[in-house]
C-alpha cells in the first residue's frame, strides 16, 4: 500500500490556518483529522511570505525545499477528501469540516480526517491552529485532542498505521505510533505501536500531564494561550 506522510490531524476544537508545502514527488499524504468528543478546531491562512529552509539560512534543521505548495486554499477543501467513523468518505451530514471566514473549522463532534488528495514525501509542514470552545461525548471535559498524522499505510479508517504529531492541550509535540508504526526516540529506544492501538514518546522537557480540558504544562507549557494562534512544524525525509 502507499504512504500517505502527513494525514490525520486529530482535532478537538481548533481552528486552522493555510498550510504550505514543497512540491515532491508522490508518496505522502497529509491530512488533518477530528477527534470525538474533543472539540473545536480551525486553521487559516497563513500570509504570503518566504518559508523557513536551509536554503534562506532560516530555523535550523529545516531542510532545503522548494517553492511552497499551499494546501488550504482559503475558500473550500478542493485539494483534501474527508473520511468520517460513522459515515466514511466524502459523506459529513453533521457538516464537521467546514470553511468558515477564510478558516477551516472542525467541529469535534464526530471522530474522522481531512487527507490530501495529492501524495508528498520528503516534506516540511507548516500549519497554524487555535482551539475552540465546546468538547463533546466520549471525551467531554477532557484535554482538547487533535493530531497530525503521517507516514500512514493502509486503508482509510479511523485510526490507519501512521505515526502522529500529537496537538493535545498539555501534551502538544508528543508522537504516537498506531497499528504497527515504530519511531525511535532520542534515547535510542524503539517505540511501537500494538496491533489496533498505539504507543507514546512524550516531547522533550514535558512535565506532568492531567486529562482535563485546558489543561497546561506546569514544567514547559509550549502552547499559547487558550484562544491565541500556534505555529506547528513537520519535516519528513526518507532515510534516501
Amino acid at each position: 500500500m502507499p504512504r500517505r506522510s502527513w494525514r490525520l490531524y486529530r482535532i478537538t476544537s481548533v481552528r486552522f490556518k493555510r498550510q504550505r508545502l514543497p512540491p515532491q514527488p508522490r508518496g505522502n499524504l497529509i491530512s488533518l483529522s477530528d477527534t470525538l468528543g474533543c472539540g473545536q478546531l480551525s486553521k487559516r491562512p497563513t500570509p504570503s511570505r518566504p518559508l523557513p529552509s536551509a536554503a534562506h539560512g532560516a530555523a535550523k534543521g529545516v531542510p532545503a525545499h522548494g517553492p511552497a505548495v499551499v494546501l488550504f486554499n482559503g475558500s473550500d477543501l478542493s485539494n483534501f477528501d474527508t473520511f468520517l467513523k460513522s459515515t466514511g468518505l466524502n459523506a459529513d451530514p453533521k457538516h464537521v469540516f467546514q470553511v468558515e471566514h477564510g478558516v477551516i473549522h472542525i467541529s469535534g463532534q464526530e471522530f474522522g480526517y481531512i487527507i490530501t488528495k495529492q501524495e508528498y514525501r520528503n516534506c516540511y509542514l507548516r500549519a497554524e491552529f487555535k482551539w475552540g470552545e465546546g468538547t463533546y461525548a466520549p471525551r467531554e471535559g477532557q484535554a482538547r485532542d487533535s493530531g497530525i498524522l503521517y507516514n500512514i499505510q493502509g486503508p482509510q479508517r479511523v485510526w490507519p498505521r501512521s505515526i502522529e504529531f500529537q496537538i493535545n492541550e498539555g501534551a502538544t509535540g508528543d508522537f504516537w505510533m498506531t497499528d504497527g508504526a515504530a519511531l525511535t526516540g532520542k534515547d535510542g529506544n524503539r517505540v511501537t505501536g500494538p496491533d489496533g492501538k498505539a504507543s507514546k514518546i512524550d516531547r522533550f522537557g514535558k512535565g506532568p500531564w492531567q486529562n482535563v480540558v485546558g489543561y497546561r504544562d506546569p514544567a514547559g507549557e509550549v502552547e499559547k494561550p487558550h484562544g491565541e494562534w500556534n505555529v506547528v512544524e513537520l519535516s519528513i525525509r526518507t532515510a534516501t
